[in-house]
């Protein structure tokens, strides 16, 4: 927002169910802008205000659902319906004026991506929202991170956008997977760039450094591209640990005997009965061999391995009603060629396994390999905590 507009002039303020108010006195009073659209449905979301004191507003009407809008409003407060045809059935996210021109707009809706043509959704205007030029997406116009999805492009979101002050033909922007650019947004089909290097959104489950002889930095468990094997933690790595395979590891385990024994688990991120899987290393993760078989039904969770053997490991899927799988602790004595359900663990939802939570509720005992320790809680507040010496077999509850 320009300089002295927005502190003395034109100070806009959002509320849900209301509309948006401006203030001319910094704050003091506030009035109603007029002729915005209906407050009950439409929610604010983004705005930017002009050079020239004209206020833009992006609207949503749900969340993750429900064509938005795009309106300007005049410095009298009069607004004006300006929204593009690309809609992409969804509200609109980030808009910028550019500074050196106060009629070259940009805005983007919330999702956008491949799909139609090329073109979702991305919004460029050179006469102050008169009119709008729908800009393509072209796959084969997008320089990429190497381990990224192309295909989750379709449905990330968009947040901020902005012109590039040095140069108002390139444009910023963030989504989902982090920052883009435009390198040149007033032609046609854009070149669109990922100017990152380490610098971006991932959700990270866990991140873990097995000891020696184990030679690997680190090791990430996280959504979307599965993980990584880090080898130096200065140096962005160039692929993922399943080759740009799409899905979530939840979890990884090391052997305290064999630190190169790396096991992990995690399923292909539908949320709602999503195939799960589970893979083993013996060389630190150069080279990984899927289980030899699984329990029915079983997907992400947490596993873990004896300290003391690497064949004898517990994996503790799911449990969980809202993601459509309920399924118990699991024991193998054999590296995963066979499994046998744990006992003492009674059956019912463990929040802790939800597959968004993140959570570490089974582990270990970095000592003795027999040990194992487990942990589950339902809302409403009942947890508990569990103990198997063992091996995995049995599970007792701990008095807390």
């Amino acid at each position: 927002m320009p300089p002295g507009i927005c502190r003395r002039t034109f100070q806009p303020a959002f509320t849900t169910g209301s509309g948006i108010y401006k203030s001319t006195n910094g704050g003091t009073t506030f009035s109603l802008l007029s002729g915005g659209p209906d407050a009950a449905i439409n929610f604010p979301l983004c705005a930017d205000i002009s050079s020239t004191g004209i206020l833009y507003v992006t609207y949503t009407t749900a969340w993750d659902g429900g064509a938005g809008l795009v309106y300007k409003y005049s410095t009298l407060g009069i607004g004006a319906n300006i929204t593009p045809t690309a809609t992409n059935g969804t509200g609109f996210a980030g808009i910028d004026v550019c500074d050196t021109d106060p009629n070259k707009i940009i805005t983007f809706t919330w999702k956008w991506g491949w799909n139609n043509n090329g073109a979702q959704g991305i919004s460029y205007s050179e006469n102050g929202g008169t009119s709008w030029n729908n800009k393509s997406f072209l796959l084969s116009n997008f320089n990429d991170t190497p381990w990224w999805d192309s295909n989750d492009l379709q449905w990330t979101y968009s947040a901020g956008a902005m012109f590039d002050p040095n140069d108002p033909k390139k444009v910023w922007f963030t989504h989902g997977y982090g920052v883009m650019t435009a390198r040149d947004i007033t032609v046609a089909n854009p070149i669109y760039d990922s100017p990152m290097l380490g610098l971006e959104e991932l959700v990270v489950l866990q991140v873990f450094a097995a000891p020696s002889p184990n030679t690997n930095s680190l090791y990430a468990a996280v959504a979307d591209v599965r993980g990584f094997r880090i080898q130096n933690r200065d140096v962005v790595p160039t692929a993922t640990i399943d080759n740009g395979a799409r899905g979530m590891t939840s979890c990884f385990d090391y052997c305290v005997a064999d630190p190169n024994f790396i096991a992990r688990v995690g399923d292909d991120e539908y949320y709602w009965q999503s195939p799960g899987w589970g893979y083993k290393t013996t060389d630190g993760g150069n080279n990984w061999i899927a289980f030899g078989s699984k329990p029915a039904n079983a997907a992400h969770g947490n596993i873990s391995i004896s300290a003391t053997d690497k064949n004898r490991m517990v994996w503790a899927p799911i449990n969980f009603s809202g993601c459509g799988w309920n399924v118990l602790p699991y024991y193998t004595t054999n590296g995963g060629s066979s499994w046998s359900k744990v006992s003492g663990i009674p059956a019912g939802n463990n929040d802790c396994t939800e597959e968004w939570s993140g959570s570490r509720f089974l582990v270990s005992d970095r000592v003795n390999g027999s040990k194992f320790y487990y942990y589950t809680y339902t809302s409403g507040g009942t947890a508990a905590f569990y103990r198997s010496t063992n091996g995995g077999q049995t599970f007792s509850k701990l008095m807390v």
